[in-house]
């Protein structure tokens, strides 16, 4: 994974909240159509302007989509 263990952890607080809130399972449910992809880009999504500002001006600096949704993974699990 090239994310620095850092930033991972600073995405993560960043998401964690959300995954508290509405768990993968309970959001599958209403979701049954939504690729894994989509769940974990949706959870980055919900997270709101911090997670976009810190995506575009710190992890954009030495990554690309690929290396996010990989950190996305490992974050949401699916």
């Amino acid at each position: 994974m090239k994310i620095k263990p850092e930033d991972l952890q600073t995405l993560k607080a960043l998401i964690e909240p959300i995954l508290q809130k509405t768990p993968v399972s309970m959001y599958r449910q209403a979701n049954p159509t939504f690729s894994d992809k989509r769940v974990r880009w949706d959870y980055f999504h919900a997270a709101g302007r911090p997670a976009l500002t810190f995506l575009c001006d710190v992890l954009y600096e030495y990554m690309n989509d690929s290396h996010m949704d990989t950190a996305l993974k490992t974050i949401v699990g699916v």
